[in-house]
């Protein structure tokens, strides 16, 4: 990848090189060592600031520290988002936060691991996202709450053709819960049917 780039320390255009090492980068007050990618001045050596491998480097560093911490990746939070059917500015609207914030995790930047708790309850807890409609749904378009609500639905795994469908939660031994999911049972089928076989319906 030889390149002639200006360099401050021979104060003119130089041939380079790229090289790999292992360096160090603090991410939120924690050092992340990762194999960096460096242009270096072939005349004296030093090294030459090069945007795009910078970029890359704190790329990597983001992406370790986020396995490090269990964090969602940015192309996971876009897709929560996309599986409401909401824009960026949607989401923040739902979730009380301010829109840059969406569009700065989505593009890359690390989330605290308070933030992070949010979104992943989001992705799996319905009943939180019912509480978030109930206390924030006014913000969003009637379109966009029946969406979210649409979501719910598919998480709770019950359909509502009729748009008439009840929200009913019940509370198994996780046991139960476990192995109901290793069987991939739906288990709002598996309740309507012992309801209606317990009260003489068809």
């Amino acid at each position: 990848m030889a390149e002639r780039v200006y360099c401050p320390n021979c104060r003119e255009l130089v041939e380079t090189k790229v090289e790999s090492r292992v360096e160090t980068y603090p991410v939120k007050g924690e050092d992340i060592p990762v194999s960096a990618t460096v242009r270096v001045c072939e005349a004296c050596g030093e090294d030459i600031f090069d945007e795009n491998l910078d970029e890359r480097t704190l790329a990597l560093a983001y992406e370790e520290y986020r396995k490090r911490k269990g964090l969602l990746t940015p192309q996971e939070i876009r897709s929560i988002r996309e599986s409401f059917g909401l824009s960026q500015r949607g989401l923040a609207e739902l979730l009380n936060w301010g829109e840059v914030t969406i569009h700065r995790y989505e593009n890359g930047a690390v989330q605290d691991e308070a933030h992070n708790s949010v979104l992943l309850a989001l992705r799996d807890n319905p009943q939180f996202v019912l509480n978030l409609l109930a206390r924030n749904g006014g913000r969003l378009a009637p379109r966009e709450v029946e969406r979210v609500r649409q979501r719910v639905f598919e998480l709770l795994q019950v359909s509502d053709e009729t748009g008439d469908g009840v929200v009913r939660w019940v509370v198994l031994p996780k046991w139960l819960s476990d192995l109901a999911e290793e069987k991939k049972l739906n288990l709002s089928q598996v309740l309507q049917h012992a309801l209606r076989e317990r009260l003489g319906t068809s």
